[in-house]
Order: structure tokens, then C-alpha cells, then sequence
């Protein structure tokens, strides 16, 4: 039985053992999670999530790959904060194209969102697998780019939120995957994840 939820999506939602070893997200043009001011509002990207307290989320993780070829295409690590007074708030990071690029982005929705540039995927290692983190690094929320070798596990860090944990210890989240299309042309955007889980805080 799954552990995982879907929104948006009416694929059936991995099993812990395919959140391990593999499954896919396929996000139909016109998909995206994003706001602009004064009024643009769009969330309607497919994503799996696990739902907890924000006080008992600890770290997330993924391994991906996507067919990405058009502008703002993207797919990766989100988590989404609710609060008691209705407010809503997410990040969002991973793989996206910018300028023709891939490249790993992190948006990060306080008031309104902020994008910010992480590492450029060369032309060489576009479709290799890129390993995403999203970790509490108190008293912040910070993304990192996984490298594993033979010496180890490096983790480079890409961005660091310090609104993320804030709140009085109601704050509900959702944490999981995701993959959109902003363009309205073409077919499906198809993303591929493996190594998800997400950890919780020890009791």
C-alpha cells in the first residue's frame, strides 16, 4: 500500500518500493506552480506528497531525470506550508530550462516568489541523473545538489530560506514530488524519480 498522495494527478501513487527504485510523473502542457503580481495564480502541477507537521519534516530526497526541451519546463523536490489563518506557502527545486539550459532552480513562495539559479546541467550531462535535497537546517529550510562518488556523498548547498520553519508549531505541510509544463504546446512532459523518501523528525 502507498504511503503517498497524489493532486492533480489520476496516476496511482508509487509504492515504497517504486518510490525507491523508480516511477514517473507525466505533467500535461499548461501545468505549474507558480503567482505573480498582482493576481496570476496557478497550481495545477501534478505531485505525490506525504503530509506531516512542519515541526516533524526533517529532509527529502530524490534522484531524477526529465525530458526537459521547453522554456520553464520543470520537475523536482516541492513542499508546500499551511497555516491555521488559511495562508499558504511552498518551494519548490529541481531540474528546469531557462534560457535554452537546463539547469537546477529553486523558487521559494514567502509573500510572493523568488526564483534563484542553482548549477548549470552542461550539454554533456543533460539526461544524466541529478539528486536533489531539501533539508531543516535550523533555524532555516536549505536545498542541497547531492554528489555521490567513491569518496562519499557530497552535498553542495543551493539555496537557504529563513522563513521555511517560522510559524508557532501548527504549520502543516506537504511534502513530496512534482513536474509541470507551463507551455501550452506539445505533448506531456514525462520526469522520472527514483531514491524518494522523506524523513520525519524522531520523537
Amino acid at each position: 500500500m502507498s504511503t503517498w498522495q497524489t493532486l492533480n494527478a489520476t496516476a496511482i501513487p508509487p509504492t515504497p518500493s517504486e518510490a525507491a527504485s523508480g516511477f514517473s510523473i507525466h505533467a500535461a502542457p499548461s501545468t505549474d506552480i507558480w503567482e505573480c503580481p498582482p493576481s496570476t495564480s496557478c497550481f495545477n502541477a501534478p505531485m505525490f506528497y506525504q503530509s506531516m507537521l512542519l515541526s516533524e519534516f526533517k529532509r527529502a530526497r530524490v534522484t531524477m531525470t526529465a525530458n526537459l526541451t521547453d522554456l520553464y519546463s520543470q520537475a523536482g523536490l516541492v513542499m508546500v506550508i499551511y497555516y491555521s489563518d488559511g495562508r499558504r506557502k511552498w518551494i519548490k527545486t529541481g531540474l528546469e530550462i531557462i534560457g535554452g539550459q537546463q539547469m537546477i532552480g529553486t523558487v521559494g513562495r514567502d509573500e510572493w516568489p523568488d526564483w534563484s539559479p542553482g548549477f548549470v546541467i552542461t550539454k554533456e550531462k543533460e539526461g544524466s541523473e541529478v539528486t536533489i535535497e531539501l533539508a531543516r537546517e535550523e533555524p532555516n529550510l536549505s536545498v542541497f545538489e547531492v554528489e555521490c562518488g567513491d569518496g562519499g556523498e557530497t552535498r553542495k548547498v543551493i539555496r537557504e530560506m529563513m522563513w521555511g520553519l517560522a510559524g508557532d508549531g501548527t504549520e502543516k505541510c506537504s511534502v513530496g514530488v512534482y513536474a509541470a509544463k507551463p507551455g501550452n504546446t506539445g505533448g506531456d512532459l514525462v520526469a522520472d524519480f527514483k531514491g524518494l523518501f522523506v524523513e520525519k523528525i524522531e520523537p
